[in-house]
C-alpha cells in the first residue's frame, strides 16, 4: 500500500496523468516501460547500423589505398562489386561507390547513370556533396560542361569539399568559355590557403564583375589583363593559358557587356 501511495505521489508530480486511478496508472506504467524498451532497442539498432556503415566505409578506403589498380580494371570492378554486394539493393552509397570506381578507371559513361541513381536515392554525410562534384566532373569530361556548371553551382556547401567544388566549377566555367568567371572562382578557392594578400585577391575577384577581363599575348606566354571600362587602361593580373589555341591570339579583345547581375563572357579575337 505504501508503494502504491509513492507511485501515486510520483504521478501527481507529473509522471502520470492517472494520480487517483490505480488501474489507469498501471496501464500508463506498462505503456511507458514498453515505449522506453522500444526506444532502447531502436538506439541499439541505430548504433549497430552506424558501426556497420563505418566498417564498410573503412573497407572502401582500404580498397583504394591498397588494392585499386587502374592497370587492371576488371579486377578493380570485381572487387568493388563484392563490396557493393554487402549493401542492400538500391543503396545510395553502394551506387555512388560503384560509380566512383568506374569513374576512377576512366569509364565515364558507366559512372554517370550510377551517380545519378545515387543522387536520386539520397546520400548522407560527405557523399551528399561529393556526388555533385564527381558527377559534374564526369559530365565535363564527356562534353556536358553546361550541366556541370549548373550542378556545381547548386551543390550543397561543405567546409571540407568547398575548395574542390570551386576548383571543378572553375574548370567547367572555362570549358563554357566563361574565362573571367573561371578565374574568379579559381582565385576564391585559393584565397583561404594564403597567409597574406587575402583581401587583395578578394578585391580582384570582386572587380571581375565590373571590369573587362580578357587575354593579351606577352611574348610566348599569354597573360590575363584587366581593363577599366572608364579608362580602358589595362594591367596584367596573372599568367595564364586560357584559350584552346594560343596560335590564334592577337592583341584584340572580344568582351561582352558586363553589368550588375551579368556574368562576363570573355575571349580573344583570332587572326
Amino acid at each position: 500500500m505504501r508503494l502504491g501511495c509513492n507511485l501515486c505521489a510520483s504521478s501527481a508530480s507529473g509522471m502520470s496523468p492517472y494520480s487517483h486511478d490505480r488501474k489507469g496508472f498501471r496501464i500508463w506504467a506498462r505503456r511507458t516501460v514498453r515505449a522506453a524498451a522500444v526506444r532502447g532497442i531502436q538506439s541499439i539498432l541505430w548504433e549497430a547500423e552506424r558501426m556497420i556503415d563505418a566498417a564498410w566505409d573503412q573497407r572502401i578506403d582500404d580498397f583504394y589505398e591498397h588494392d585499386f589498380d587502374a592497370s587492371d580494371p576488371e579486377n578493380a570492378i570485381s572487387r568493388m562489386r563484392s563490396l557493393v554486394a554487402d549493401r542492400p539493393a538500391g543503396d545510395a552509397a553502394a551506387m555512388f561507390e560503384m560509380g566512383g570506381v568506374y569513374d576512377s578507371l576512366g569509364l565515364e559513361l558507366e559512372a554517370i547513370p550510377l551517380y545519378r541513381a545515387a543522387l536520386e536515392a539520397g546520400l548522407e554525410g560527405e557523399r551528399a556533396t561529393r556526388v555533385f562534384i564527381q558527377l559534374a566532373s564526369t559530365l565535363r569530361n564527356v562534353g556536358e560542361s553546361a550541366e556541370a556548371v549548373s550542378m556545381l553551382e547548386a551543390a550543397p556547401m561543405s567546409a571540407v569539399d568547398e575548395p574542390a567544388r570551386q576548383a571543378f566549377l572553375a574548370l567547367a566555367l572555362y570549358d563554357e568559355g566563361r574565362y573571367g568567371d573561371a578565374l574568379r572562382t579559381a582565385l576564391l578557392a585559393l584565397v583561404p590557403t594564403l597567409e597574406s594578400y587575402q583581401r587583395s585577391l578578394r578585391g580582384v575577384c570582386g572587380r571581375t564583375a565590373q571590369h573587362r577581363i580578357g587575354l593579351l599575348p606577352k611574348g610566348d606566354a599569354p597573360r590575363l589583363v584587366e581593363g577599366s571600362p572608364a579608362t580602358q587602361q589595362k594591367r596584367t593580373l596573372a599568367p595564364g593559358c586560357l584559350a584552346p589555341d594560343p596560335s590564334r591570339w592577337t592583341s584584340g579583345l572580344r568582351v561582352s557587356a558586363v553589368g550588375e547581375g551579368a556574368r562576363p563572357s570573355v575571349g580573344c579575337t583570332s587572326n
